[in-house]
């Protein structure tokens, strides 16, 4: 299991409802439209994704389905679709997410997409605290 980082960027103006963040909870699909040869070849079922807002990890979740082209998923409205590139170079693969807590976001460097190493095993149990707390 490998552990990603991957971005989403906020609106202009700021407000959460406009983000693609807010798009990534809405439907449980994270997606990219940079890094998509790498998001292709590397990201599997079973890996993590720590999403950051730029440079705090805000969810965590698990991937349940391979990476494939955005256009394939067919499920985004308009108001979804003007809030980011929807083309097919955009990569995206379903996710769990989990929202965290102010107390358990984690400080990263910035970047659209990469592997995550040094606080692996930190979000890995955030991930299962998750889920833990989720199963009760």
């Amino acid at each position: 299991m490998d552990i990603w980082k991957i971005g989403s960027r906020w609106s202009d103006t700021g407000e959460e409802s406009k983000t693609v963040l807010n798009i990534f909870d809405k439907h449980g699909i994270v997606f990219a439209g940079k890094k998509t040869n790498k998001i292709m070849n590397k990201v599997k079922e079973g890996d993590l994704i720590a999403i950051s807002d730029g440079l705090q990890i805000v969810r965590v979740g698990k991937v349940l389905s391979s990476p494939r082209k955005i256009t394939d998923f067919e499920i985004f409205d308009e108001s979804d679709k003007a809030r980011f590139h929807y083309n097919d170079w955009v990569v995206g693969f379903r996710v769990s997410i989990f929202k965290l807590d102010k107390d358990e976001m984690i400080s990263t460097k910035m970047g659209t997409f990469h592997a995550i190493k040094k606080d692996a095993k930190k979000i890995e149990d955030i991930y299962n605290n998750k889920i833990l707390k989720s199963s009760l």
